[in-house]
């Protein structure tokens, strides 16, 4: 027999996990309603609906042909890894070195 001590445990993380996802998928509900409502005020030219972009998103993903994706992530990994590698090493070897970026003449 499981203990009520336990059995309170396992309900009050049973229900605290309910609540965050509640509370996620209520924030996710505003966030999208607060979107659609500024696409009605600004208009679509300026801020296209929630349900445009996912439209758009969908579509450009299943109808995209893999050889186009590939050659496009190609020309883009070639072009940019060194600047995606300065910008990933950059605020560790800041960190390590800060008088490198620190002024030499302090107020």
């Amino acid at each position: 027999m499981i203990s009520p001590a336990i059995r309170s445990s396992v309900v009050a993380t049973a229900l605290f996990r309910w609540r965050t996802l509640f509370d996620r998928a209520l924030v996710l509900v505003l966030i999208v309603v607060l979107w659609q409502a500024g696409s009605m005020w600004f208009g679509a030219y300026w801020l296209s609906s929630p349900w445009a972009t996912t439209t758009r998103f969908v579509e450009q993903i299943l109808m995209a042909s893999a050889p186009a994706r590939r050659l496009h992530a190609g020309r883009g990994r070639r072009r940019h890894t060194g600047w995606r590698t300065v910008a990933v090493l950059l605020p560790f070897w800041l960190r390590r070195h800060p008088s490198s970026w620190r002024s030499s003449t302090r107020s």
